[in-house]
């Protein structure tokens, strides 16, 4: 049985396959949003995914897979959606630019799918330095986000072992800053979600 989803968009419901409108707190990230993998390899300590989903934690950084027929569903979704004006946010359960993505470009496939209809989307990632080889498929009304947990390498690497370091996320922020008339945004996200140290002047001197 094939599972839908309900997206609002402005006067008219769509049944979704892949896309669908997050709840609660997630919804002050983007109103609508898409999950391309199952599982994600960054291997974050703090990840509260692998509980609401169900699963090991060790297995959901170890057994990561592209979702099944997620690229077709969404070009479905696309034709619903076509030319809407509502950013899609990637991702929620998992980080679009994980190490799979070098493999798989799964992420790059759905960009391009979005961008052949029209619609907008926002990266959220921890791992800028595998996302920047996409970044020349940005258009106006697209937003880059990288999170930000940590203020330095060391409780960086014991706490979000696989995902990039500080410096790394920022610095792919530096390398998609747009001119204004871009209209690109790019976003730093400062996170409480690993009860993290105030971020100090000698990192944010490299934005």
């Amino acid at each position: 049985m094939q599972m839908m989803f309900i997206a609002y968009c402005r006067d008219r419901v769509y049944s979704m396959r892949v896309i669908y409108e997050p709840k609660g707190k997630a919804r002050e990230y983007s109103p609508l949003a898409l999950n391309l993998y199952n599982g994600c390899s960054n291997g974050c300590k703090y990840c509260y995914v692998p509980a609401y989903c169900r699963r090991d934690r060790k297995e959901f950084k170890n057994n990561t897979a592209v979702r099944k027929d997620v690229l077709k569903k969404l070009e479905r979704d696309c034709q619903e959606l076509e030319g809407g004006s509502q950013q899609i946010l990637m991702c929620f359960t998992s980080d679009p630019y994980q190490k799979a993505e070098e493999i798989n470009k799964i992420t790059r496939q759905a960009i391009e799918i979005l961008n052949r209809y029209g619609l907008n989307f926002q990266i959220l990632t921890k791992s800028g330095s595998r996302a920047e080889k996409d970044f020349s498929l940005y258009k106006k009304g697209d937003t880059y986000a990288v999170t930000l947990t940590f203020d330095n390498e060391r409780d960086s690497r014991k706490y979000e072992p696989n995902a990039d370091i500080p410096e790394q996320r920022i610095k792919s922020l530096n390398n998609l800053f747009p001119s204004p008339a871009a209209r690109i945004t790019t976003l730093l996200l400062i996170s409480a979600a690993a009860l993290v140290p105030i971020i100090d002047n000698t990192l944010l001197q490299t934005l």
